[in-house]
């Protein structure tokens, strides 16, 4: 990066052997840049340009203020630095607003989260986890566990209170854990679901389904779970809710799918 200007290099460029002809209204100029130099905002390296190169210079019926733009420093090291001075504020306020304004966790990390929680017999299955990072030793997550329903429950809320403990040691963060209910000793329920679950999958094998429930009705049966999608998934809620109850009509035209979209933020 040099502060010659337009014309500084192009005579740096005839060497002192040849000459050239500019049209000027061809070169193209930002307009306040022009606006400026009428108004003589004037640095004092253009200046130093006019005074070196000027006298190899000869213009004909250009105004001042194009003059003083062809003279002008505009590809001068300083600019450079403060490219540099702006690109640097910007990481740095990026850096420090990023843990506010919420950032997405690695999948790494909810995987370990995942396999924590599921290394715990109770425990069935995991959904909806949430982390809320603030910064270093102030994180935070939120996830829902499946249980048995036919368990304890003051001993499922053990188990549980040690998971939150475990995932404060282990990970460093903060957890709330919302136990979800599911039947274990039903087969037909859990037939329904492996069924479910296969037909979801033909429609985007990144669906997944969790809270599932068989609710009788006269004459048929509500099933009742809840669907979970990518954040950026390429059909819209209702579009995956109608998919899902169109199969499940398929399936059985006794069943009638009760779904509940929701996007992951994992």
């Amino acid at each position: 990066m040099t502060g010659f200007s337009f014309l500084g290099h192009l005579h740096e460029m005839m060497d002192g052997r040849l000459s050239c002809h500019i049209h000027a209204p061809s070169v193209p100029v930002i307009p306040q840049a022009l606006e400026y130099a009428d108004e003589f905002l004037l640095t004092a390296a253009a200046q130093r340009n006019r005074n070196h190169t000027g006298p190899f210079v000869r213009f004909d019926g250009v105004p001042f203020a194009m003059e003083e733009v062809l003279f002008d420093p505009q590809t001068s090291g300083g600019l450079l630095v403060a490219l540099f001075i702006l690109w640097s504020g910007f990481q740095a306020a990026k850096t420090t607003m990023d843990p506010l304004l919420g950032t997405p966790p690695s999948a790494e990390f909810v995987e370990e989260i995942r396999s924590l929680v599921l290394s715990h017999p109770p425990i069935l299955g995991v959904h909806d986890i949430i982390v809320h990072d603030y910064g270093p030793g102030r994180r935070m997550i939120s996830l829902h566990a499946e249980v048995p329903a036919e368990g304890e429950l003051l001993e499922l809320h053990n188990r549980i209170d040690h998971v939150e403990r475990e995932l404060r040691e282990q990970l460093g963060c903060e957890a709330v854990i919302h136990m979800d209910p599911v039947c274990t000793g039903d087969g037909v329920t859990q037939e329904t679901r492996r069924r479910v679950e296969a037909l979801v999958r033909c429609i985007d094998g990144g669906i997944t389904i969790h809270d599932f429930r068989v609710v009788p009705r006269e004459g048929h049966a509500h099933l009742v779970f809840d669907a979970a999608v990518p954040f950026d998934f390429r059909l819209s809620d209702r579009e995956v809710e109608e998919k899902i109850q169109n199969a499940v009509q398929v399936l059985d035209s006794g069943f009638q799918a009760k779904v509940r979209v929701e996007r992951s933020y994992t």
